[in-house]
């Protein structure tokens, strides 16, 4: 815990919060560039907040399996990137005409959200790694955690998912059209492929969320195979 004017805050919840300070700069930039009126961009800004965190709550929950109450089931960032992408369809309902504009800035945003977030659950060490004590191993010894050592794959999913931002944001400028397709399955590969390198997935043959890594990832293969058909038609 970090002291803060002699309040104790979860470096968790510090990262949390620089995530959408850190994203939200950006995705207003990349929206403002597209012309999307001001208030729009406000308003998506306000519902994705609510939503990423009721998000990130309710989907520790579920994973729980309805034991833990929505107070103490804790954070989960992909339920928190589930709960921006709702907040993104609402908003595609509010503003018809900035559709693509919404989709294309906040998915190719969307990895820096984990990437940031994912350094606060490195530090405090929850939903940390298998158990490993070879090169980079890391151990928690603290109010939440207490473990021998482990891989750190915390970590490695907050670097694996700074790499993806800056793909996402390469293709954003250059292959516009592809952006939201990369963005969706290289996410969600990543995501997938390194659940299994989670504590938690000892003894598991597939996760949940290897199973919404799955259908994100077949969701961003229709729309890359769609948009490539649509273009070879234009050309």
């Amino acid at each position: 815990m970090i002291n803060i004017f002699g309040l104790e805050i979860s470096p968790y919840a510090i990262c949390f919060l620089m995530s959408f300070v850190a994203s939200f700069i950006i995705i207003s930039f990349l929206l403002k560039k597209s012309s999307v009126p001001g208030n729009i961009i406000i308003y998506s800004l306000m519902l994705s907040v609510v939503l990423c965190i009721y998000g990130a709550m309710m989907y520790g929950v579920i994973y729980s399996g309805f034991r833990k109450g929505i107070m103490d089931a804790g954070f989960s960032s992909l339920g928190g990137a589930i709960g921006l992408m709702v907040s993104i369809a609402i908003m595609c309902l509010i503003y018809k005409d900035g559709k693509k504009h919404l989709w294309d800035a906040y998915l190719a945003v969307l990895p820096l959200f984990y990437a940031i977030s994912k350094i606060g659950c490195s530090i405090m060490g929850c939903c940390h790694g298998i158990p490993y004590d070879g090169i980079l191993s890391v151990s928690y010894n603290n109010k939440l955690i207490s473990t021998g050592k482990v891989f750190p794959v915390q970590m490695m999913e907050s670097l694996v998912f700074f790499c993806i931002f800056f793909i996402c944001v390469s293709v954003y400028f250059k292959f516009r059209d592809y952006n939201k397709s990369v963005a969706l399955i290289l996410c969600a590969l990543a995501k997938g492929l390194m659940d299994f390198l989670r504590d938690e997935h000892i003894g598991v043959t597939i996760s949940l969320n290897q199973i919404i890594c799955i259908v994100f990832l077949l969701i961003g293969i229709c729309l890359l195979v769609k948009t490539y058909k649509s273009k070879t038609k234009s050309c």
